[in-house]
């Protein structure tokens, strides 16, 4: 058995059927620090949207309970929980743009661009890049690891 760290791999361009350009790259598995930290990269995007859903339920049971005193005439209470209303929403506001910066909802785009960025090497790594903002990195990475693993095996003799 042979291992091989970066493996080489020759992707085609095609429009209509035909190739228009090949391009060389390498792809790489990642280290076990990196796989690491794609693993917390995940766990923190996750936590941070449960708590966006937990606030934004904690906002709409603060207006049932300001809606429920202002009917009953307590304007008061009503002023006090629109008070703990505004500490709700500005938490909301910083939890949703902690989760922006992070790819906000289109977190697996991003997380698949990181590992384009640190996994995918070789001369013609940017051309591929430009591909990959068109269609996608998802589609890329997807594509460019069926291909390292067809690869492997044909090298392994399966």
């Amino acid at each position: 058995m042979r291992l091989t760290l970066d493996v080489p791999i020759d992707v085609k361009i095609e429009e209509n059927g035909e190739t228009k350009e090949t391009l060389r790259v390498t792809l790489r598995y990642p280290t076990k620090e990196e796989e690491k930290q794609f693993k917390s990269f995940e766990k923190e995007i996750k936590e941070l949207f449960k708590k966006l859903n937990k606030f934004e339920k904690d906002l709409q049971k603060i207006d049932k309970k300001i809606e429920y005193a202002e009917k009953r005439g307590d304007y008061e209470k009503a002023e006090k929980l629109l008070d703990e209303r505004e500490k709700v929403e500005n938490r909301l506001e910083k939890l949703a743009n902690d989760f922006e910066a992070k790819g906000g909802e289109n977190y697996p785009e991003e997380m698949a661009k990181k590992s384009f960025d640190l996994l995918v090497g070789g001369a013609d790594k940017d051309r591929l890049r430009h591909y990959a903002e068109m269609v996608g990195y998802i589609k890329i990475m997807n594509l460019l690891r069926e291909e390292r693993d067809k690869l492997e095996k044909k090298q392994s003799g399966e």
